[in-house]
């Protein structure tokens, strides 16, 4: 019964101090692309929609 006593709160404080230590990761270039092109797909722009209808409209009228 010894060894489960043994050393039972010296894991404690080391697990605080590591914890006590970590911060936010920080997003990475290749993250922030593909958070951009997440965006781009979830959200599209109208422009580009307004563009191509106006196309279709002029190869009818025409």
């Amino acid at each position: 019964m010894s060894d489960v006593d043994d050393g039972g709160d010296i894991g404690i404080p080391s697990v605080l101090a590591y914890t006590g230590t970590i911060g936010s990761p920080q997003p990475t270039q290749e993250e922030l692309d593909l958070h951009e092109e997440e965006d781009r797909a979830c959200f599209p722009t109208f422009e580009e929609d307004v563009d191509s209808e106006q196309e279709q409209i002029r190869c009818i009228v025409v």
